[in-house]
C-alpha cells in the first residue's frame, strides 16, 4: 500500500508538471504511462491475491463444515459415501488385519488437527487444575478422545499435566488400587 501510495504522490507531481508551460510534454506523458502501468500490474496483483484467499477461505470452511460430524456422515452413508469421505480425510491409511495401523492426512486436515491439538494443548496446559476436567470435555464431546493423534502422546501428556508430581501419580500412586480398575469388554473384531 506504501508503494502505491508513492506512485499516487508522483503520479501528481507529473501531472502538475504537465499543466505548467514549458516541461517536455511526451517525456512527462511516457513516465506517467509507466507509473499507471505499475499501479495498474499492483491492484491486478492484489485481486489476484484477494482471489486466491477467497478460494482458501471456502476451502477452509467446506473442511471445518465436513469435520463438524464426520462420524455421523461416515455411519449413515452408503459405501460410496465412506469412500469419499476416506479420500477427502486421509491421504494414505495403514491397515494390519481388519485394524487401522495409521494414517496420513489429506490437506487441510492435517493442518486443522494440528491446530486443534495445539488448542486443546495450550488451554488445558493454562487453566487451573479444577477447570482441565472442563477443558478435557472439548475431547470427548468432540469424539477426539477415540481418534489416534499423530502427536506424541508423552509430549501431551507432559504438556497437559504439567511437572507436578501430585497432577502426574494422582492419589493412589504410581500402581492402582486393585478393586478401582474397571475392566472393559473388548468389542473389536479379531485380528
Amino acid at each position: 500500500m506504501k508503494r502505491l501510495e508513492a506512485l499516487d504522490r508522483k503520479e501528481g507531481y507529473f501531472l502538475d508538471l504537465a499543466a505548467e508551460e514549458g516541461w517536455p510534454k511526451q517525456k512527462l506523458r511516457e513516465r506517467i504511462d509507466v507509473i499507471r502501468q505499475e499501479i495498474a500490474d499492483i491492484k491486478r496483483t492484489i485481486e489476484q491475491a484477494d482471489q486466491r484467499l477467497d478460494v482458501g477461505q471456502r476451502l477452509l470452511h467446506a473442511a471445518l463444515a465436513l469435520l463438524n460430524w464426520p462420524s455421523d456422515a461416515y455411519r449413515a452413508g452408503s459405501e460410496r459415501v465412506r469412500l469419499l469421505l476416506n479420500r477427502a480425510f486421509f491421504a494414505r491409511l495403514s491397515v494390519d488385519g481388519e485394524k487401522i495401523a495409521g494414517h496420513e492426512l489429506q490437506e487441510p486436515f492435517d493442518v486443522l488437527l494440528g491446530a486443534y491439538e495445539q488448542y486443546v494443548i495450550t488451554r488445558t496446559s493454562t487453566l487451573p487444575s479444577h477447570e482441565t476436567a472442563k477443558s478435557a470435555e472439548l475431547l470427548t464431546d468432540s469424539g477426539a478422545h477415540d481418534r489416534e493423534f499423530p502427536a506424541d502422546s508423552t509430549r501431551l501428556t507432559w504438556q497437559v499435566s504439567g511437572w507436578s508430581s501430585a497432577a502426574m501419580v494422582g492419589g493412589t500412586g504410581i500402581e492402582p488400587v486393585t478393586s478401582s480398575v474397571r475392566m472393559r469388554p473388548f468389542l473389536g473384531g479379531g485380528a
